[in-house]
């Protein structure tokens, strides 16, 4: 027997609502309801789509749509359109008129879900997961120079760091990614003494800033240390390249 008339008695509703729950990309449609019948976390939810008033005379179902509920409010046109098109998609339609109240507990389960998922809690050690957001065009770059040693001894391990402190701040980014551009700042050209004349202002910046305001938290503290850590690797780097070149150079001239 088709869904649409299976519905029509009752039965399998609650399981196709659980159903839904479990499905982020399926959505339910309710006609016919008056804006303040439901409270606001029902129209916040990206699963429940409202219909107000008589709309069902001169709108399409969503695509998204797997279970369409009606209530008293209903006109008589805007149910025959609905049946049709309910048809029409294979989408379940409860055809028989239902309360405020019953939907809304009849809904319990995806809100339910969702709560879970908001709800749950954060491994030890690690942080409650959030959305989120792409590096713009070039920022990545800038991102690296602010926080990064571009000259660090291992270049992954290095582009790790920086990749997940680039998450704690609300960026997305890859190690390969990163890597990639601390390839190509170092590179660019940089020379050894804009390294040096870089290094000392950000030192500066980062020892006045202490002083300013010594009641900063540990973290802020820890993040201004780390800062300078990479800026002094700016220095180093070079320096030890420099250094095993010298001993390469010195070796070569002994086995002439």
């Amino acid at each position: 027997m088709d869904s649409l008339a299976e519905a029509e008695r009752g039965q399998g509703v609650p399981e196709l609502v659980r159903g839904i729950a479990a499905n982020e990309h399926a959505q339910v449609l309710i006609v016919g309801c008056r804006g303040d019948n439901f409270p606001p976390d029902y129209h916040a939810h990206p699963q429940l789509v409202f219909w107000e008033g008589d709309w069902a005379v001169s709108k399409d179902i969503p695509q998204r749509t797997r279970l369409l509920l009606i209530t008293k409010f209903l006109s008589h046109a805007g149910f025959a359109r609905l049946r049709s098109q309910a048809q029409q998609r294979n989408v379940t339609f409860v055809s028989t008129a239902m309360g405020t109240g019953e939907i809304k507990t009849l809904l319990e389960p995806i809100l339910e879900a969702k709560k879970k998922v908001i709800t749950l809690a954060p491994a030890a050690g690690s942080s409650v997961p959030k959305k989120l957001k792409r590096f713009m065009r070039g920022s990545l770059q800038t991102f690296i120079k602010q926080h990064g040693n571009l000259y660090a001894p291992k270049r992954v391990v290095e582009a790790k760091r920086l990749t997940a402190l680039a998450a704690e701040q609300g960026f997305s980014t890859t190690t390969a990614s990163v890597a990639q551009s601390m390839r190509m700042l170092v590179g660019s050209g940089k020379t050894h003494a804009k390294a040096v004349a870089d290094t000392t202002a950000r030192v500066a910046v980062v020892t006045a800033s202490t002083q300013a305001d010594p009641s900063d938290d540990d973290t802020t503290i820890l993040r201004m240390l780390d800062d300078v850590h990479a800026a002094i690797g700016l220095i180093r780097e070079p320096v030890v390249k420099r250094g095993e070149k010298r001993r390469q150079l010195k070796q070569l001239l002994k086995e002439l």
